[in-house]
This record gives structure tokens, C-alpha cells and sequence, in this order.
């Protein structure tokens, strides 16, 4: 990031609730471009705390990325600082816990967390009267071999996420939360999961419906696309529906998220809107400058209203 576009950020980013963006509707909606959508490649979603004073952003950018920290004060938010647990390996996703006391963590990190990175697991990081503790690895049947990389929590706790089935398959599963331990974890049998595969599960507060993110499955729109599936009377799940080219794009959309009310889901686009030439050569400047600008193809936040989701339940 340069000199000039962090003093942006920093100027940009003392506004107050969702950065005064106006909200969305039922069509995406770029959010807080200069702020959040910049010249980065932001690949995590958008996670905002329970008690919204502060926000997570996943920034993926090689060799190492790392999870941005936001913190509301008086109204305004800080500018970024790496998260406390942050900046040591390539972070996968987390979620806040519904309680508000926990966060839930993907990291690659060793369990001593020193040495080359391992498969990607999830770890536990609880909140201290002085703000977030070390990460401690979560015992039990969620972590495997293979890599747990997304999740997100229902409101009474359930947590969903996705799993490694084999070399080039994903699948999604929920693990219930008893006395502060995950039982095992089912596998959801969205219809076309044997042929398909689902990532970044997001699933609604009362658990009724998932919007994931998929590949090459009847009526994509782009290269990767979201969809939904709802939860049947009977406990089943409903064929999956594309959310359209009012969300979806032909490029990739992908790890959507909800605010902490439910009203938005926030994902991620590599939608671009500069053209890949140009009518005149450009200087250095130029170049340099669209390069570290939103609309550059490495990945922008949109935002949009959860009615989308709504107009499709059956």
C-alpha cells in the first residue's frame, strides 16, 4: 500500500457505522471503496463482532497475508493494525461466536506455532479484559488431516463449516456445541454434493437457510458464484439456487458473510471496472496508481441486502 492511499485509508476510515455507506438494496454494491475495497487483495469476508465495535478483514497477499483489526471507538473506526493473532502465517477465515467471547480462527500454524505451516485448522481465541488472547488449537473431531478452512456459527451455536473430501473436493458440515466441546460433525447432503463442491458456508441465525460458494454447478453466472440452499420441513436441504447476475458477476464471488443484525451479506468479487487497455500509454504514475486502486480485478467487498436471499425461499 503507498504512502498516499494509507493516509487515504486513515482519513477515510474515522467515519461511523458500516464507514456511512448508504446501504444496499437488492443489487451488489461496492463497500467502502478507498477503505475496505482498496488496491489489496481482500479474500476473508467481512466479520463484524456481536456487539459491532470491531471488524475483521482477511488479506490475501503473497507470501504473506494477514487478517486486518478495526476497532469502533467514540463512533469512528481506527485505521488497520495487523490482528493480535495475526501476521505469522497465511490466516484461513474465522467467525465470531454468538456469545460475543470467542473467536473462531482458520491458521495453518503449528501447534507451538513455530517452524513451516501445516494444514489449515481451527483455533479458538478467547477475549480478555484487555482484548484478545493467544489462539489455542480446538481438541476434538472438527480437525482432521485435511483442511478446515471456513465456517460460520448459527445462532444457538451450531457451527458450520467446510472440510477437504479428497484431492479436489469440498464438502460442508455442522458440529453441535455441548458443554464447550464439538460433537462430530455431520456432513450436509446439499443436493449435488457428489459432483459438486461447496466452500464458505454462510449460514442464516436461525440456521434456515446456507449461501456457499461453488463452481461449475446449473445456471452459474461466473467462474465461482454464491448460492443457497434452504432447510426443509423435513430437515433436508432444497436444490441449491443461483443468487443471480444481481449478486453474481462473470468473474468470481465468492465467501460471503452477514452482518451481526442479518440484514447484509457482504462477499467478495473479482469484478473489475477499468478497462485492461488504454487509449493513451500511461506513465509509471498511472500504472502504479490503478494498481493500488478497487476495481483492479484482485478481489473488492460488495455488499447487498438479505431480502435477495429472502425472495427465494420457497
Amino acid at each position: 500500500m503507498s504512502f498516499k492511499l494509507l493516509i487515504l485509508v486513515t482519513a477515510l476510515s474515522s467515519s461511523g457505522p458500516y464507514f456511512n455507506q448508504e446501504p444496499p438494496r437488492l443489487e451488489a454494491k461496492l463497500f467502502a471503496p478507498g477503505i475496505i475495497s482498496s488496491g489489496l487483495h481482500e479474500d476473508g469476508g467481512l466479520i463484524i463482532t456481536p456487539d459491532e465495535k470491531e471488524m475483521f478483514v482477511r488479506i490475501v497477499q503473497e507470501p504473506l497475508g494477514y487478517t486486518a483489526h478495526y476497532i469502533l471507538k467514540n463512533g469512528n473506526w481506527s485505521s488497520p493494525k495487523v490482528a493480535p493473532f495475526s501476521g505469522k502465517y497465511q490466516d484461513g477465515r474465522m467467525a465470531a461466536h454468538p456469545d460475543g467471547k470467542r473467536l473462531f480462527i482458520s491458521s495453518p500454524s503449528p501447534i507451538d506455532s513455530q517452524g513451516p505451516p501445516k494444514d489449515y485448522d481451527f483455533w479458538i481465541v478467547n477475549k480478555t479484559e484487555t482484548g484478545w488472547g493467544e489462539p489455542k488449537l480446538i481438541q476434538g473431531p472438527i480437525n482432521t488431516k485435511y483442511d478446515e478452512i471456513d465456517l460460520s456459527f448459527a445462532q444457538n451455536g451450531n457451527l458450520y463449516f467446510n472440510r477437504q473430501g479428497g484431492a479436489d473436493h469440498m464438502d460442508i458440515f455442522m458440529a453441535r456445541e455441548v458443554d464447550g466441546k464439538f460433537l462430530v460433525p455431520e456432513k450436509l447432503l446439499i443436493p449435488g454434493y457428489q459432483a459438486f463442491w461447496e466452500v464458505a458456508p454462510m449460514v442464516a441465525p436461525d440456521g434456515s437457510y446456507i449461501v456457499f460458494t461453488s463452481e461449475g454447478r446449473p445456471n452459474s453466472v461466473g467462474d465461482l458464484d454464491l448460492f443457497v440452499t434452504f432447510k426443509l420441513v423435513d430437515g433436508t436441504w432444497s436444490e441449491p439456487q443461483n443468487l443471480g447476475n444481481k449478486v453474481n458477476s462473470p468473474q468470481s464471488d465468492k465467501l460471503s458473510t452477514l452482518s451481526p443484525d442479518g440484514k447484509y451479506m457482504f462477499w467478495i468479487s473479482d469484478r473489475t471496472s477499468v478497462k485492461n487497455w488504454s487509449e493513451e500509454r500511461l506513465t509509471i504514475e498511472q500504472l502504479q496508481k490503478s494498481y493500488e486502486s478497487f476495481g483492479n480485478g484482485k478481489g473488492d467487498m460488495y455488499w447487498v441486502s438479505t431480502e435477495v436471499i429472502e425472495a427465494l425461499r420457497p
